[in-house]
């Protein structure tokens, strides 16, 4: 029972449990998400801890399931003093000093944690103001590229390529095709590009979604630093060639998860006041993709078995 476990020792299975986030194995990172939100409701007490050491780690994979799994040990322990410091830890470290994650996700889950607080009348004051939309400007570049110079950037004849660089360039174009929306200029479009970034940009109305997948390219490559010698074998190896999940993605795809949360972040701020959202798909809805509240029970298939 986790009960029977000290703090300490819950700090560092939490820990180990924390750096597998920022892997691209989904079933891996999924499953250690519903296992931290075990510990932490047993020990809520650590949640400040791992907060105040990772909240500044610049992984968003990392960092998203933090909040997540923090918000559903704090729903699932009902720990009403463990709920007021932690909202207002969240409050005075985002909100209160206007430093928010451009992350639809991540500060979804902080923002719930102050709601949560706040329902359970323990939370400290907070201008409520700062907890509704807009939370940033919503500016939009005026240097994103267009698809004639993403095809400008990264077309290679193949023919001419030396045989050492071909899984560089088999690894940069699994991001680029993968990125291409329904009506793209520069390839077929991607099941990722139109099934998943295309369709959850829909809920913004008059978003340009192949402008914006640009937007996404050039941060995956100029901002991430995507390193194409440095996992070309390894997204080679992983590339997924339907709109299934694979077991392990590539770390490219990771980058372009990353890309498009931040996207619909600054997307939800620049139209906050758009009344034509589906209430029953907002965009946070939409990103979403696990229910850290939800814990599941002994029938659910090993790892093992399912991801080998």
């Amino acid at each position: 029972s986790l009960e029977r476990i000290d703090d300490k020792t819950a700090m560092l299975c939490a820990e180990a449990l924390i750096w597998s986030f920022t892997t691209t194995w989904r079933g891996l990172r999924d499953t250690a998400t519903h296992a931290l939100v075990n510990i932490l409701k047993t020990h809520t007490g650590i949640i400040l801890d791992l907060l105040t050491k990772y909240y500044h780690v610049n992984d968003s994979y990392l960092t998203e399931r933090l909040w997540a799994a923090a918000f559903g040990g704090l729903l699932c322990s009902q720990d009403r003093k463990a709920a007021g410091e932690v909202a207002e830890w969240a409050y005075k470290n985002t909100f209160g000093v206007d430093d928010i994650p451009e992350n639809i996700l991540t500060r979804d889950y902080i923002k719930e944690i102050i709601r949560y607080a706040q329902s359970l009348n323990v939370c400290c004051a907070v201008d409520e103001q700062k907890l509704r939309l807009p939370y940033g400007n919503g500016e939009i570049p005026d240097d994103i590229p267009s698809s004639d110079d993403i095809k400008a950037r990264f077309s290679r004849d193949w023919q001419t390529i030396p045989e050492e660089e071909k899984n560089e360039y088999r690894a940069t174009s699994e991001i680029l095709d993968s990125m291409a929306t329904e009506h793209s200029p520069r390839t077929m479009y991607g099941d990722f590009g139109r099934y998943v970034f295309q369709s959850n940009l829909s809920c913004f109305e008059d978003v340009d979604s192949e402008h914006m997948s640009n937007w996404a390219i050039q941060m995956i490559f100029d901002e991430y630093g995507y390193d194409a010698k440095t996992f070309g074998a390894l997204d080679t190896r992983h590339a997924s060639k339907d709109r299934s999940h694979s077991n392990v993605e590539r770390v490219g795809k990771k980058y372009q998860w990353i890309a498009m949360w931040r996207i619909m972040a600054i997307l939800s701020d620049r139209y906050a006041d758009d009344k034509s959202t589906d209430d029953w798909a907002t965009p946070v809805g939409r990103a979403r993709s696990i229910g850290p509240t939800v814990i599941p029970g002994e029938n659910r298939v090993p790892l093992r078995s399912r991801y080998e």
